[in-house]
């Protein structure tokens, strides 16, 4: 079983499942870390969407945990990514396929358990292909892992309802 900062995978996402379901509205929710903590998870996901949208594919890898094996779940049927190799693979390909690609964050919200994090929102997804614009409103959740004081994604699960 993998360990990272001396807590288990198995722990990480435990505490992950707790925590989310403990920010429902139905009942106080204790303070679970400090506000900034907050902000620079949100100022995490920023960077991941800004470097996309640049197209800067070593700034994207970098918003990507080194010490949790990453995944992402895409948009496409069977489209799922373990490992950094991977994830750039897909990255690449996306880029392929569009001559310009973002990712608009819309509501969302955010849980900190001190080294772990969960981002769930709506977001827009806006490609340009053929010269021809696409927006497909959507949805995404992320699990990230701080690592030297960096806050980097462990998991992202993109999907258009």
């Amino acid at each position: 079983m993998r360990s990272v900062a001396g807590v288990t995978t198995r722990t990480f996402w435990f505490v992950l499942f707790v925590a989310t379901f403990s920010s429902c509205k139905a009942a106080p929710v204790p303070a679970m870390s400090d506000p900034a903590a907050f902000g620079a998870v949100r100022d995490a996901l920023a960077e991941f969407c800004a470097a996309y949208e640049a197209r800067d594919i070593d700034r994207v890898m970098q918003r990507y945990s080194e010490s949790i094996k990453p995944t992402v779940f895409g948009l496409g049927h069977g489209d799922r990514s373990v490992g950094r190799d991977e994830i750039r693979a897909q990255v690449a390909r996306d880029w392929e396929t569009t001559q310009s690609a973002a990712l608009r964050i819309g509501w969302n919200d955010v849980v900190v358990v001190g080294n772990y994090a969960a981002i769930l929102g709506e977001c827009t997804f806006v490609t340009t292909a053929a010269d021809a614009e696409q927006r497909l409103a959507g949805r995404f959740s992320m699990s990230l892992v701080r690592e030297s004081d960096r806050w980097r994604i462990a998991h992202l699960h993109a999907s258009v309802p």
